[in-house]
């Protein structure tokens, strides 16, 4: 494996993200943490060490296209990206409000497109 390329990792903050982002690190990669929290984003990048924090809400395509075009002009490219970021809540089908369900589907789905569609263009 090459060492240094520019990973991006989605959902990063926690969970399996960091733990997909921390594996890159451990290869000698650079690794740019996206999470909805800034604040989590700049923590675990810190925590790690070669990486960065943004914060970046997938779902919003402005907010992606902006921070991946940042990304590529502080590191001159994306070499890789993981599409993890997700959310879920626990509730009974029948009482699972919709606006719920969309922004599952928006984080999941739409935002897998959009950070896939601005690191390829």
């Amino acid at each position: 494996m090459a060492q240094d390329r520019t990973v991006i990792v989605t959902g990063a903050a926690q969970g399996i993200g960091h733990a997909v982002a921390k594996a890159f690190k451990d290869k000698g990669e650079f690794v740019a943490i996206f999470d909805l929290n800034e604040e989590a984003a700049t923590s675990a990048a810190e925590n790690l060490g070669n990486a960065k924090g943004y914060q970046v809400d997938v779902v919003n395509e402005q907010n992606v296209k902006s921070t991946v075009e940042q990304v590529i002009d502080e590191r001159g490219t994306v070499d890789v990206l993981v599409n993890n970021a997700g959310v879920q809540f626990i509730s009974p089908v029948e009482d699972f409000p919709e606006e719920k369900w969309d922004f599952v589907v928006d984080v999941i789905l739409k935002g897998a497109f959009l950070t896939t569609k601005h690191v390829l263009t």
